[in-house]
């Protein structure tokens, strides 16, 4: 599976290619132009970004506490309907394991009730919950990609002033 330069949700099938960048369909590949104004950057100040907004403050309680891209996990089911997702914020591990445990609860009280996939997505999602919910040190994979795409995006809003 790739992931996509823009939106970075994962996708099997064929890219859109654009320069060294991938995209998982052609809205994704229109808003990903504003990735080619990071092509002048040198890598040691892009990672100097990502070390910097890693370290801090959280945006959801301004605490100075390392922030990350963390997943949260979440299904629910009604007798025929079951629908999952997961999602992603840039919070500390804090903020971010108070999300977890809701949708952990919520996955608990919401996700048995759907036949079939309420009970084969249901402990998916709570075992995921449960392993985001571990501490790390090193900023994600996902986390550097939201920042260089914040990046470009404030790159762009100085260009077209």
């Amino acid at each position: 599976m790739a992931t996509c330069d823009y939106c970075g949700q994962t996708y099997r099938g064929w890219a859109i290619k654009d320069g060294h960048y991938r995209f998982c369909n052609t809205q994704c590949q229109k808003q990903g132009q504003v990735l080619k104004l990071l092509d002048n950057i040198a890598l040691k100040d892009l990672d100097d970004y990502i070390a910097r907004v890693h370290a801090g403050p959280c945006p959801t309680c301004y605490r100075p506490n390392p922030v990350d891209a963390h997943p949260s996990y979440w299904v629910y089911s009604l007798i025929v309907y079951t629908r999952w997702s997961k999602s992603f914020e840039i919070q500390c591990h804090t903020c971010a394991r108070k999300r977890q445990l809701k949708d952990l609860v919520f996955c608990l009280a919401c996700g048995w009730w759907g036949i079939p996939f309420g009970f084969i997505i249901t402990p998916v999602q709570l075992i995921a919950n449960l392993l985001a919910m571990l501490p790390k040190n090193v900023p994600s994979e996902r986390f550097r990609q939201m920042s260089k795409l914040h990046l470009a995006l404030q790159l762009a809003q100085r260009v077209n002033r």
